[in-house]
């Protein structure tokens, strides 16, 4: 009897994990992608034309939801990928554009940021890749 119960303790363990690993897998990996290209989409911008036509595309993509004034402060003050990442948050977050600005001040990875905002990090990635796949 006893060693029914350590057999299905160990089974019931083991199936847990078999739903478990993936996940964790999966959320590194999106956190990974989301690292990726926030420093691709820095590295394209290393021009001052460069970073104004980036601040332009953002604006007419982004600018109906977050004002262009927020736009350009988030973009002057941090890297072209992760102001888009900033951005995104805002559009899609209940919170205030300065407690997201905030966060990110304060150290806060995106990943963390899109969390503690109920956005979701998949959320953010899908929209930073539309915006790519735009043109952007």
């Amino acid at each position: 009897m006893m060693e029914e119960k350590i057999v299905r303790g160990i089974t019931g363990f083991a199936v847990l994990l078999i739903f478990i690993m993936p996940y964790a897998a999966f959320a590194e990996n999106e956190l990974d992608a989301l690292n990726k290209l926030m420093k691709n989409i820095t590295e394209k911008r290393s021009t001052p034309e460069q970073l104004s036509d980036f601040e332009e595309k953002v604006i007419d993509n982004y600018g109906h939801a977050v004002p262009p004034a927020t736009i350009r402060k988030v973009i002057r003050e941090f890297t072209p990928g992760e102001a888009l990442a900033i951005v995104v948050c805002m559009r899609v977050a209940e919170k205030t554009d300065e407690e997201i600005i905030a966060m990110k001040k304060s150290g806060m990875g995106c990943d963390k940021i899109a969390e503690s905002l109920g956005v979701g990090l998949e959320k953010v990635l899908k929209r930073i890749k539309a915006f790519r796949k735009m043109g952007c």
